[in-house]
């Protein structure tokens, strides 16, 4: 009798695919399929009903040993209906790092499951928080965890601790973290803690290296995972405990590719496991915060520093009394400099923070007035002066920098504006003594040299670090006690309805970094604006937290209602405004739902393509994506121009 099979393939579509298969293939095994002309991977996702296609293909053959259990079968599919991706650009996050055809007899992976871990001390206060998630992991239930921790009060240590606990039951922890750059430190804490080694899974790793620590995931003998927002993908055996640390960060926020929130995910992929996950963080999200609040997470409150370290204080520096001196390249005030000097001479460390990569973010003509701009994007280039070019942090284009104007030629251009290597600069010309280090995504472009440099600054090496947002968590450096914020209006200028939030997240976990240890940190604020609210609520987090919460219920805006980014993009300029307007004139009557727009994006021309936006709004709880797919469905576009969704944006660029 022939058995038909409906197949999840590896290609961007939205539908499933009848194939005939033998009956020795099992529901979520990995398989080759021909599709159109060429071979694909596929997944059997279930049996198949109603008539089969005349002709009908057969699949070609198993590609690998291993199953897509249900859990993560209902995970992608449940992310396909959110998100309105493709099934099979879904799938692809989870089968991407396997190869078409993928080689049967592969040599297993050289990793082996724990048969021992060590245990850890806990303070009196992690020893309260840690029985909950314990019990939550023995008894293998869904349940949402918020681990509230003030910076430095050992979030770390108990969640490893509920870790240990799951892979001592037979079960694979996945770790999730924002940036790779800080795998290597948890990396070591693991080591530390549990004499267990851990697998990671990250964009900076290669094909190769990808491929063998699928597998061992695949097969379950991984049992600790450590990995960004895309290790949410992988195939688990036996998932049993799931981690977001810092859960606030907006690394968390897929952009390119299709969008999605890995931290929200997370949070599903959970239930669909029926497995507890910890959201952690100094600094929640609004969302995170709100849902703690109203009882949908539990609490486990951390909210004291380990050993009883206090927060350091805070103080703002007007720059309008206190003007950095010397030439406009300046960027350090007279009272900075002079607090830098004190904390070096007791032989103690300082990092001063910008959250602007490179050296200038304008080159400008003083003759003509031009600032030199990106030919793909709409935005100015970066000067990054160590490497000797101008650099759009967009689309990636860039030039050598010019001695001379580009449009009238003349030798007179100048800087505007101050980046972290002209901040790293200045530090080196004002303290020659000090041994001054960059720390930034361009020098810490992988997590070996993120971790050389965070040994050389616990080593003492280092004197005065300066650095971007790379820095600004997740580091534990005991003898720094001064944190400067050089710019700290600059996080508050975005035009976004986050602005607030972010700048808050950003401002207090970089003056977390000061006053780890025994000695008393602290914290200087750089600003025109020191009577600016958020800065003096930097210590009264909750309070800021409430105040933002009203504001956001009171425009209309998340987490109070639903918002989806409808982007056009074209070649086109004229066809893209056509396209845009024509879609939003026929959106399905809704009274429920608000549209704005369309508009021409802040970024109105992006990697060589025209961007308008519109933004659709709903009530908390309705249904927007089902409205979305029956909006687009019913509106088709010509092919000149690109409809790209982005549910629950955090982007509005």
């Amino acid at each position: 009798m022939e058995r038909y099979v409906s197949v999840a393939v590896v290609a961007p579509v939205e539908r499933l695919y009848m194939y005939e298969a033998p009956e020795d293939l099992a529901i979520g095994q990995i398989v080759h399929v021909p599709f159109g002309r060429r071979s694909a991977l596929g997944v059997l996702w279930e049996e198949a009903t109603g008539p089969a296609p005349s002709p009908i293909k057969s699949i070609t053959g198993p590609c690998s040993p291993y199953i897509l259990q249900e859990p993560l079968r209902q995970f992608l599919a449940w992310v396909s209906r959110y998100t309105m991706a493709p099934i099979g650009s879904v799938l692809k996050r989870t089968l991407g790092a396997l190869k078409d055809p993928e080689n049967p007899s592969q040599k297993m992976p050289d990793c082996a499951w724990p048969t021992h871990l060590a245990d850890f001390p806990l303070s009196k206060e992690q020893e309260t928080v840690v029985p909950p998630l314990l019990a939550a992991v023995q008894e293998a239930v869904f349940h949402p965890f918020f681990l509230d921790g003030v910076t430095g009060s050992g979030k770390t240590e108990v969640y490893l601790h509920a870790a240990r606990k799951a892979i001592l039951e037979g079960r694979q922890v996945l770790i999730l973290l924002p940036e790779i750059a800080l795998t290597g430190a948890l990396v070591a804490r693991c080591e530390e803690h549990l004499g267990c080694s851990s697998l990671l899974w990250h964009s900076g790793q290669t094909p190769a290296q990808k491929r063998k620590n699928w597998h061992a995931i695949a097969s379950g003998q991984a049992a600790l995972v450590i990995g960004a927002r895309s290790a949410l993908f992988l195939p688990f055996q036996r998932l049993g405990f799931v981690v977001v640390d810092e859960e606030h960060d907006t690394s968390y926020k897929q952009e390119e590719g299709g969008f999605y929130h890995a931290r929200d995910m997370a949070v599903v992929r959970a239930r669909c496991e029926a497995i507890p996950v910890v959201l952690a963080s100094a600094t929640p999200s609004l969302e995170t915060f709100l849902n703690a609040q109203e009882g949908r997470y539990t609490t486990l409150s951390l909210p004291r520093r380990y050993k009883e370290a206090p927060f350091p204080s805070v103080q703002c520096i007007d720059l309008r009394k206190h003007a950095p001196s010397g030439d406009q390249s300046s960027c350090l005030s007279p009272v900075l400099i002079q607090k830098i000097r004190e904390t070096l001479s007791r032989h103690e460390q300082v990092l001063l923070y910008i959250n602007r990569r490179g050296y200038a973010p304008i080159t400008l003509c003083r003759t003509c007035g031009e600032k030199i701009a990106c030919p793909n994007c709409t935005t100015f280039l970066v000067e990054h002066r160590q490497r000797g070019l101008l650099l759009c942090h967009y689309c990636g284009h860039t030039i050598a920098r010019p001695s001379a104007c580009p449009s009238c030629t003349a030798e007179t251009l100048s800087r505007w504006g101050i980046g972290v290597e002209q901040v790293a600069e200045e530090a080196q010309r004002l303290f020659p003594e000090a041994v001054v280090a960059l720390a930034s995504s361009d020098t810490l472009s992988t997590p070996r040299k993120m971790q050389q440099l965070t040994q050389r600054i616990h080593d003492g090496e280092i004197s005065l670090i300066v650095g971007t947002r790379i820095l600004a968590k997740g580091h534990h450096f005991p003898n720094l006690t001064c944190v400067g914020i050089v710019d700290a209006d600059y996080m508050l200028s975005a035009e976004d309805i986050r602005a607030r939030e972010y700048a808050f997240q950003l401002l207090h976990q970089v003056a977390g970094r000061a006053g780890r240890a025994e000695k008393p940190g602290q914290v200087f604020l750089q600003t025109y604006a020191p009577e600016q609210p958020l800065f003096r609520q930097l210590l009264e987090r909750d309070a800021f937290l409430r105040e933002e919460a009203q504001w956001r219920k009171s425009a209309k805006m998340p987490p109070f209602v639903r918002l989806a980014a409808l982007i056009f993009s074209g070649l086109c300029a004229e066809e893209v405004e056509r396209c845009a307007g024509a879609f939003v004139k026929q959106a399905p009557l809704e009274k429920r739902v608000d549209i704005l727009g369309p508009i021409p994006a802040p970024l109105s021309y992006l990697r060589g393509r025209h961007r308008w936006r519109a933004l659709v709004r709903a009530p908390r709880h309705y249904p927007l994506s089902a409205f979305l797919e029956r909006w687009r469905g019913q509106v088709p576009l010509p092919k000149i121009c690109r409809l790209e969704i982005d549910i629950d944006p955090t982007n509005f660029l």
